[in-house]
């Protein structure tokens, strides 16, 4: 056999090399994982109900396989400095034994969604928003998983009014779509579907110390309209961004 032939079976052998291991990874079932990311600020309407509620929707929504998580984080304060705290964190439990049945699969979901409600209600409110710097944590954790390719099944979660009271320039833009201010590097999101709930659920005015404390700026169409494009605009994939006005609502 001439060089000539031994480079092209050996160019042969490869390719058939490289489409059988397409083939065998192309049937492998992805892993999904999942965050649930609550904004814990006293501008957010929704209650830990909504935080379980989410808990309970991932476990239905990513594609569950052995190995799967999900992700229960709060978005951080001074104390933490503006970092998110994770609540809990879970492996989703599978059911492999036909013995084990549907009734003791409910009953291990439903103690686990019990603990993030009860672990949510441990958790004091703030009066910052840094909501920005959470959802970015959000994403790195479920890259470090293994999410970010086109096929990955894998979602965040996010409870919030989006109001960031942090980020400068996402709030700037939000009160002004004149605002000049360089908003922050756009996250990476790819592979990561990211949905907003409960965004229209947002405290207005307050009474503290028989005081009215304005919490956030009225809403009008055109402050709604701005929200999304701006938060929209904050990621790599904004095809993957959706917005719920109220926790899981239609």
């Amino acid at each position: 056999m001439n060089k000539k032939s031994i480079i092209i079976t050996l160019l042969v052998l490869a390719s058939a090399a490289f489409i059988v291991w397409r083939i065998i990874e192309g049937g492998k079932k992805k892993v999904g994982h999942a965050v649930v990311l609550r904004d814990r600020s006293d501008s957010t309407a929704s209650d830990c109900d909504c935080t379980k509620d989410l808990a309970a929707f991932a476990l239905k929504d990513i594609n569950i396989e052995k190995g799967s998580t999900v992700t229960v984080t709060v978005t951080g304060d001074a104390e933490t400095a503006n970092e998110p705290e994770k609540m809990l964190s879970f492996e989703v439990p599978v059911n492999r034994q036909v013995l084990e049945g549907q009734n003791a699969m409910a009953a291990k979901r439903d103690k686990l969604l019990q603990e993030v409600k009860s672990q949510c209600e441990k958790m004091r409110p703030t009066t910052v928003s840094p909501i920005f710097i959470a959802v970015k944590r959000a994403v790195q954790h479920l890259q470090s998983l293994g999410c970010g390719t086109a096929s990955s099944p894998c979602a965040l979660y996010v409870q919030s009014d989006l109001e960031d009271s942090v980020e400068k320039a996402i709030k700037a833009l939000i009160d002004n779509p004149q605002s000049k201010q360089p908003l922050p590097a756009k996250i990476d999101n790819r592979g990561i579907r990211i949905i907003f709930f409960a965004i229209a659920e947002t405290v207005g005015e307050k009474k503290v110390d028989g005081k009215n404390r304005q919490l956030t700026k009225k809403h009008d169409p055109q402050r709604i309209d701005r929200i999304e494009t701006v938060w929209r605009s904050l990621f790599t994939n904004p095809e993957l961004i959706i917005f719920k006005p109220h926790c899981l609502g239609e």
